[in-house]
């Protein structure tokens, strides 16, 4: 039995991956506290998994000049607010002091910049779950690597403050920004051939196939009409660090479909979201659908299967969802890193990609309806899927025997 720290970034993507780790940590008599976005509270309670500092809040930090094209990882942190370097030393030494008290026997994180820190300098084993956009050994150095010019050519300082911090501790450097998603153990929860490294593995990273949240205990009654084909929506946060993101798709969702013979399906995320959705209902004009249905959450088994074409806005995990249940999409990628996705599906030939910029309702009906029509997109998941599937005993139950090896 060990004590666990867990860390999760913002968002449903990040908690949806660690969430089916904890269960079966859980389950096999580890004892665990976590951290993470104030949304997850209700899901890890479902696990009886206590907070390690009900006082500590990771999002306590405004945006700085928030846009959606952002070409590193440490311009992104950096336009989060992250460079504000007295804040987060006041921020590690708090949470350094809550997980001192807990005293785990190894720290879990998840796109966790704070707890890779606190972890570096209080010397515990550390185990970090990532994607190849974040990862240093990725194989385009571009992290825009769909673009033919994308060169960071701004004048980021987070990582010398970085080194500087760890050097005062007694800790090397790192060479690139990337290796705060590094830790003793690095799992990607995905397959080699959609998240792409360069194969040298200097950072003990191991595939460990798809782990996707679909716990039955978060299920929703959904009932579908006989209308020939059903839409899934998956929004996002309404709005999130880069703006009005999620609106944007509900809004250009329903304006796209309200006069199509489909059930539309539409996951917003979240309870604050919903409640925003419920009013943004009442200011479209003529919307006349019966086969609408609006919900928070629901997991990808049981609304992917009954689903002839998903759109979302480019997540890893709704991505990943794709691949185990053979669905098509449109990727309408809110930020890079779910655009770095996006390109990588559809250039698999998965997914069609509308940018944010060229986002409109027409052109989102023409793409619905090229898509529900055509099959090769189908056909080329199943192709894809079937060169995968013997890699499907991975999963939760891999990376939980690769954890306790530690």
């Amino acid at each position: 039995m060990k004590k666990i720290f867990v860390q999760f970034g913002s968002g449903l993507g990040s908690m949806s991956r660690v969430f089916p780790i904890v269960k079966l940590l859980k389950e096999r008599g580890h004892i665990i506290r976590y951290s993470g976005y104030p949304e997850a509270k209700k899901y890890m309670n479902i696990l009886q998994i206590e907070e390690l500092d009900t006082n500590f809040c990771f999002n306590d930090k405004k945006v700085r000049n928030p846009k959606s094209n952002w070409k590193s990882a440490e311009e992104f942190w950096e336009m989060m607010g992250y460079n504000d370097w007295e804040w987060i030393e006041k921020k590690v030494e708090q949470l350094s002091k809550s997980i001192i008290s807990f005293a785990p026997d190894l720290i879990i994180s998840d796109l966790g910049f704070l707890c890779w820190i606190s972890a570096k300098v209080l010397r515990i084993p550390l185990v970090t779950i990532t994607q190849s956009c974040y990862h240093p050994e990725r194989k385009y150095s571009s992290f825009r690597w769909w673009e033919e010019s994308s060169e960071l050519k701004d004048n980021c300082q987070l990582m010398k403050w970085i080194n500087k911090f760890l050097n005062k501790n007694g800790l090397d450097s790192i060479n690139t920004f990337e290796e705060i998603f590094t830790g003793n153990l690095t799992l990607l929860p995905s397959y080699k051939e959609i998240d792409w490294l360069n194969g040298k593995n200097q950072y003990n990273t191991h595939f460990v196939g798809p782990i996707l949240f679909d716990d039955e205990a978060v299920w929703e009654e959904l009932v579908c009409s006989k209308a020939k084909y059903t839409v899934f929506c998956y929004t996002g946060r309404f709005y999130d660090n880069v703006g009005r993101s999620g609106e944007n798709i509900f809004i250009n969702t329903l304006e796209a479909m309200k006069n199509m013979d489909v059930n539309l399906v539409i996951s917003v995320g979240g309870s604050k979201e919903m409640e925003l959705a419920q009013n943004l209902l009442k200011q479209i004009k003529n919307l006349n659908f019966d086969n609408l249905r609006i919900v928070e959450f629901l997991p990808m088994k049981q609304v992917y299967k009954i689903s002839d074409l998903v759109i979302h806005h480019g997540g890893h995990g709704s991505c990943l969802g794709q691949i185990g249940y053979e669905i098509p999409s449109i990727i309408i990628p809110t930020h890079s890193e779910r655009e770095y996705n996006a390109r990588v599906f559809q250039w698999l030939g998965f997914s069609e990609v509308i940018s944010t910029e060229e986002l409109s309702a027409e052109i989102l009906h023409q793409k619905v309806c090229k898509m529900l029509a055509d099959l090769s997109y189908r056909e080329r998941l199943s192709k894809f899927h079937d060169t995968v599937k013997q890699k499907n005993n991975l999963g939760v139950t891999y990376a939980v025997e690769l954890i306790e090896r530690l």
